[in-house]
């Protein structure tokens, strides 16, 4: 049964500063609001994060090419993408594409593909999918950014922070099952283990059984592979040709994409909000959809909110959206509001951050954290702290945070007291949560507050919880 392959690369750089209000016009790139992403990626909300289209003039295409020819000594055929030259990695010429998406605050994505299906070889498959090895490709890469952020953005420096392969196998056949004897070697592929033949089998199937119900529909025709080091999927003839399966594999790219950007907005938004308070409050609600409400958010397929779930779980992404949230109750209430009144957002509109900053207000963040209150009993008496107060950043002490860390695992082995459902997992958020911001450099004193209010209300018939949460309470100078 011959077997082909083809590589392509999901690619994100991250800019030096915030590209919020440095959207310019440019005859080199023109930027837009995304035609149809929501069903790219099987969404139905368009107040959901998004990014802005980049499209490609002709004029861009002038400049690439001539920085490609530069570097290689060789024309080019073909004026706009795909471009076809020599690439000496894969000793073959071929055909090259990409694609650009802009996430704000400051995250490029490029999509780079190589359109030829080659005949697959394992013994140099594992080289050919690290971008690293095929040097003029990353050269178009890191040189299509460059012109972009030149052209649209005043020159904003922008550096690579992340790679990712997304690999497509073709299997030359009609048969069922067509992988089952390939599947060890397709995992190892997407996760770069070269000795998987000597790898522990665990590896293997725990990847394998967490792709396996979004795989149900249509599984003997077709199998997509997700997780955080990369996006593989193989097709045997029958799946290739069927329409349906083809727009699967692309939407489930799409999420992909999204769920490594998502992985790196939550990196920095705690950072980047010190000064864009407002325009990164909106855009990290707008995200919530995903994290917080996968059902809801993808209910246009079944299989792609498993798809979701996968990446998730993979990335992490609750304990990253938990871990960076920085607003407060009343905020959440105010930005909720926002959101009504601006059905569909257009970030690419210069004048749009003008109307989120002037709809939320210059006062936006100076009031209460939403008045929840801690009130617990401890061994002298009731204690009850008001949250009235501005949430601010709060430094602790080597031995703040270890005399604290061993109160919330305390607090961790309640969990069994917990009925098993949405209370418990709550309860593994909140624990999480906490861990998370007394370890933090600069820890948010609102949000350390409203976790310890909502634990205290989940473990109130726990007759030990009340003298432990006090005692947190009371060591991170919240009452």
């Amino acid at each position: 049964m011959h077997r082909s392959i083809r590589y392509s690369w999901q690619i994100l750089y991250r800019a030096d500063e915030p590209a919020f209000d440095r959207l310019s016009a440019s005859p080199v790139v023109a930027p837009r609001e995304p035609d149809g992403y929501f069903n790219r990626v099987s969404a139905k909300d368009p107040t959901l994060y998004h990014p802005i289209d980049l499209k490609l003039t002709n004029l861009f295409h002038i400049r690439l090419q001539k920085e490609i020819i530069n570097r290689i000594g060789k024309s080019i055929k073909n004026k706009n993408f795909p471009y076809e030259f020599y690439v000496d990695s894969f000793e073959h010429e071929c055909r090259i594409g990409l694609s650009l998406l802009l996430f704000l605050p400051d995250i490029m994505s490029v999509r780079l593909v190589c359109y030829n299906n080659f005949a697959f070889e394992e013994i140099n498959a594992f080289k050919k999918r690290l971008l690293h090895n095929h040097p003029i490709l990353l050269f178009v890469a890191d040189n299509a950014i460059s012109i972009c952020s030149t052209a649209l953005l005043g020159g904003l420096h922008f550096n690579r922070v992340q790679s990712r392969p997304v690999i497509g196998m073709h299997y030359d056949t009609l048969t069922d099952n067509f992988v089952e004897e390939d599947k060890d070697m397709l995992v190892a592929l997407l996760i770069n283990d070269e000795g998987f033949r000597k790898s522990n089998l665990t590896i293997s199937q725990k990847v394998l059984s967490a792709n396996r119900e979004h795989n149900s529909k249509g599984q003997l025709s077709k199998l997509i592979l997700l997780n955080k080091q990369g996006y593989l999927y193989a097709t045997n003839n029958e799946s290739r040709n069927r329409g349906l399966a083809v727009q699967e594999i692309t939407k489930r790219e799409a999420m992909f994409e999204l769920a490594c950007v998502l992985d790196k907005f939550y990196e920095t938004y705690p950072s980047i909000r010190t000064n864009y308070t407002r325009e990164m409050d909106y855009l990290f609600y707008a995200t919530q959809g995903y994290v917080e409400r996968p059902d809801l958010t993808f209910s246009l397929s079944f299989g792609n909110t498993l798809a979701w779930k996968v990446m998730l779980e993979s990335l992490k992404l609750r304990d990253a959206f938990n871990h960076a949230m920085r607003f407060d109750v009343d905020s959440k209430s105010k930005l909720a509001r926002l959101f009504d009144t601006i059905p569909r957002p257009h970030y690419a509109d210069p004048t749009f951050w003008d109307v989120v900053r002037q709809k939320l207000g210059e006062d936006y963040m100076a009031k209460s954290t939403g008045g929840t209150t801690l009130n617990f009993r401890d061994n002298f008496g009731a204690i009850t702290a008001g949250d009235n107060s501005v949430a601010s950043a709060t430094n602790f002490g080597a031995q703040q945070k270890t005399e604290a860390l061993g109160i919330i695992e305390q607090l961790a082995q309640l969990r069994t007291e917990v009925p098993v459902g949405e209370q418990r997992e709550k309860f593994d958020e909140i624990i999480v949560t906490l861990r998370s911001e007394v370890k933090a450099d600069k820890s948010d004193s609102g949000k350390l507050r409203a976790a310890l209010g909502m634990l205290g209300s989940i473990l109130g018939p726990v007759a030990s919880a009340a003298s432990l949460l006090a005692a947190a309470a009371k060591l991170l100078g919240l009452i």
